[in-house]
């Protein structure tokens, strides 16, 4: 799931509005609907969460992967710098 799935999750809902129209605030329906549509808004918030997450995890592993690969380049370049050192 991606950003714009949750997204459209979250937009999908417009029968709830209609259903309430016609109901009193008081009636236990009507709550039962609205938690469980907060319920749905928390779960689509969660999964953006897990995206975000993910995506700066990937991140972070080019991040690593690229700092092993200019250590291991710092490493050549100062045996090389050493060996020329050595013949003059």
């Amino acid at each position: 799931m991606n950003k714009v799935d949750v997204i459209k999750v979250l937009a999908e809902d417009k029968t709830f509005e209609n259903e309430i129209k016609n109901k009193g605030e008081n009636d236990l329906e009507i709550k039962i609907k609205i938690l469980e549509k907060e319920v749905d808004t928390l779960k689509a918030i969660i999964n953006l969460k897990e995206i975000e997450l993910t995506s700066k995890d990937d991140i972070i592993k080019e991040v690593k992967e690229d700092n092993k690969k200019l250590a291991k380049q710092v490493e050549d370049l100062k045996k090389d710098a050493k060996d020329m050192l050595l013949y003059p």
